[in-house]
């Protein structure tokens, strides 16, 4: 039993769709109720019973040619090691198989439970009818395979329109930021031709400062080209300036007195006048 346990384990699937059973530590629990022997059981087990109790012990049958059996009481005898386990302890046993076997994974069970099957069917006779109302489906368990298999399928179907679901979501994202630059791209000429427009006044501008400017560095360059003989001539003139100051200087004779003074001599001059005139304008009178 022990190989038939690890050969049909090693074909279980490492992975499923479903979740994994978590196996926890459980303390004892009561023993089921379905466990108690059906009636036929239970008529085996006494029998098994009486004959093990009627069995001398093997450890003193080993020491003696002769049944030391017949010389021992009842209460001194005790089981041989080799007698067989008990119907209940045999029907647990199988039943613990069912379990592990049960335990595989539901795509294999799906595939053949006929091992299950074939093993609730020799026990069948020892189990109480509630067991066994329970245990039935898991016989023909391949009957569901169909259905298993389009539960996986529509679990990965949503699994994969999930990952569908965000790579629209992504593209949706990308579509936005490309019509953002799109529209960026489509106002960017009109800005571009204002700018431009921009740069052709201040382009005008400047070249007309610097036609200006050239003018003026024309006019530089004249005056720097002419300056030796505007010097020249100045000078020239600068002296006959100072030659005909020096001449007007020789001319300048002093003076005496000043002119307040011949100012006064005028005016009591004329006060004679004005008296004489005086004087004969009264005698007329």
């Amino acid at each position: 039993m022990a190989a038939t346990k690890t050969y049909f384990r090693s074909s279980e699937k490492t992975q499923s769709v479903l979740p994994p059973r978590s196996k926890k530590p459980q303390a004892p629990s009561p023993e089921p109720h379905w466990l108690t022997p059906s009636p036929i059981a239970q008529e085996q087990q006494k029998e098994a019973d009486v004959t093990t109790a009627d069995a001398p012990s093997q450890i003193l049958a080993d020491m003696f040619t002769f049944d030391i059996g017949q010389f021992l009481d009842d209460e001194d005898k005790e089981p041989i090691s080799t007698a067989k386990p008990s119907i209940l302890e045999e029907l647990k046993n199988r039943l613990s198989d069912i379990i592990n076997r049960l335990e595989a994974s539901i795509e294999t069970l799906v595939e053949n439970c006929g091992p299950i099957r074939s093993r609730i069917q020799e026990i069948q006779d020892q189990l109480l009818e509630e067991l066994m109302e329970i245990l039935t489906p898991t016989m023909f368990l391949e009957q569901y395979h169909f259905k298993l298999h389009k539960a996986k399928e529509r679990i990965t179907e949503r699994q994969e329109r999930e990952g569908l679901k965000l790579a629209v979501s992504a593209s949706k994202a990308q579509v936005n930021a490309d019509k953002s630059k799109l529209d960026e791209l489509v106002a960017e000429p009109i800005a571009l031709k204002k700018k431009l427009e921009e740069l052709h006044r201040f382009e005008a501008d400047l070249l007309l400062r610097l036609e200006a400017t050239r003018e003026e560095i024309k006019e530089v360059e004249v005056k720097i080209a002419v300056a030796p003989k505007t010097i020249e001539d100045q000078t020239s003139k600068l002296k006959a300036s100072a030659k005909h100051l020096a001449t007007l200087s020789k001319a300048l004779k002093p003076i005496p007195g000043s002119t307040a003074d011949d100012a006064q001599a005028i005016e009591d001059i004329d006060q004679i006048r004005h008296k004489a005139i005086a004087a004969i304008q009264s005698f007329i009178n």
